[in-house]
């Protein structure tokens, strides 16, 4: 079997980052994904309780908003990844800071294993021109969120036409291990 060799960037663009790695063991998620797979739960169960009491209009629009939270999902999630690969291969680099980091609770983690919890980082870095620095936000799962501390200085990538779309860089290249 072949050993991976893991994934190495420059700090300045342009950078060597295929679209896979940016869709394939990635420690950040998307709001796509996360709140898709929320409804699904929600309206898997309302399928299934209109299936079980024979009640068709419980079924129907259960498996109606379970293929259509599945397409929005997956396609946004693939959507929202792309964009995060592209960030990281033509965006510029900046100083930032880790300000705090915060569970999120949802319904469908409670099914899975502590490992597939997700956790929301809050950083703050500083875009060139502008007086006051700016916040962004990422989600991201177990992994991550345990080899990151607070008040950590980042390597923050992000979009200068619109600088709120903002990533570390350090989470491009962390991989989920589960």
């Amino acid at each position: 079997m072949r050993e991976a060799t893991p994934l190495q960037v420059s700090v300045q663009p342009p950078r060597d980052y295929p679209n896979r790695e940016a869709l394939r063991g990635r420690v950040w998620r998307d709001g796509w994904a996360l709140y898709s797979r929320e409804l699904s739960v929600f309206s898997a169960c309302g399928a299934l309780y209109g299936l079980l009491l024979n009640e068709l209009m419980w079924f129907t629009w259960g498996a109606l908003v379970l293929m259509s939270a599945t397409r929005i999902g997956a396609v946004g999630s693939v959507w929202v990844n792309l964009r995060r690969a592209r960030l990281v291969r033509e965006a510029p680099v900046t100083e930032g800071t880790l300000i705090s980091k915060r569970r999120r609770l949802f319904w469908h983690e409670l099914l899975r294993g502590k490992a597939h919890r997700s956790f929301t980082l809050t950083f703050s870095y500083q875009v060139p021109g502008e007086v006051s620095p700016r916040e962004g936000q990422v989600t991201l799962c177990l992994c991550a969120y345990e080899h990151l501390k607070r008040d950590e200085a980042l390597k923050v990538i992000y979009d200068p036409a619109a600088p709120k779309r903002a990533l570390p860089l350090r989470l491009a290249l962390m991989r989920i291990p589960h």
